[in-house]
């Protein structure tokens, strides 16, 4: 009775601990990960095994004294404008401040409060739509969220869910979940710096009503650094490995 007892609680603690929700200012966050750096990665396409080059995706995080500063830029080959999304988040909680997307289709500015005001211009139609949403919870920028990832307290095993924010004029907009569904080790293979022990940690989002499937990323180990990111989604298979 004792032992069916004892297993028990330590079914429930882990049920406890895989459903936990991190927020902004809670635990679950090592913001000694955090760093101002760049990392550049070059994206592709798998077709039957093989990789096309697509473009570059550069993703600037700046550190300040009160702020955090993510810049991510996608420039697609053959096309001669930028995607750019740039958050800015208070450092102390990653609570969202600002975040803008500026891009061939549309721009969207967003200013985080008591409610989520901004503007949704579309560029094609020429259609500018007001922005005043009131999101209940506290939650984190969806720009910024992939950076969290390399900040999480990574153990083979650990899975947790994340708490963003995201809007969109085409799909679901507001609070929505992004969960590591599973963390493990490996050894990467680089091009310039050997071999590297990394944690493979596997997630799924509600973004865009979860159009973009599992994405799995590769963080060393020793300075968290990303090698590699992979997406499934579709029947489509994206790739995309850091520059060194």
């Amino acid at each position: 009775m004792r032992l069916y007892l004892a297993l028990s609680l330590v079914i429930v603690g882990l049920q406890s601990y895989a459903q936990n929700l991190l927020v902004p200012g809670g635990p679950g966050v090592e913001k000694k990960w955090l760093k101002t750096n760049t990392c550049e990665m070059k994206m592709y396409a798998l077709n039957d095994g093989k990789e096309q080059e697509l473009g570059i995706l550069t993703t600037k995080t700046l550190l300040g004294n009160e702020y955090l500063i993510v810049v991510n830029e996608v420039k697609i080959n053959g096309v001669n404008a930028a995607w750019v999304d740039t958050s800015i988040a208070r450092l102390a909680g990653i609570a969202p401040v600002r975040h803008s997307s500026h891009n061939m289709q549309r721009d969207i500015e967003l200013k985080f409060g008591e409610s989520v005001t901004g503007y949704c211009l579309d560029k094609q139609q020429k259609k500018n739509t007001a922005i005043n949403d009131m999101p209940k919870g506290k939650y984190f920028d969806s720009n910024i969220y992939p950076v969290l990832l390399s900040c999480l307290p990574l153990t083979d095993g650990y899975t947790t869910d994340i708490a963003i924010y995201d809007y969109s004029p085409d799909a679901n907009s507001g609070v929505m979940k992004a969960t590591v569904k599973e963390v493990s080790s490996t050894i990467y293979q680089t091009q310039k710096s050997g071999s590297r022990t990394v944690w493979v940690v596997k997630v799924s989002d509600q973004i865009g009503n979860g159009r973009n499937g599992v994405m799995t990323y590769y963080f060393d180990k020793e300075d968290r650094r990303l090698w590699k990111q992979e997406m499934n989604a579709g029947g489509r298979s994206l790739l995309a490995k850091r520059i060194e």
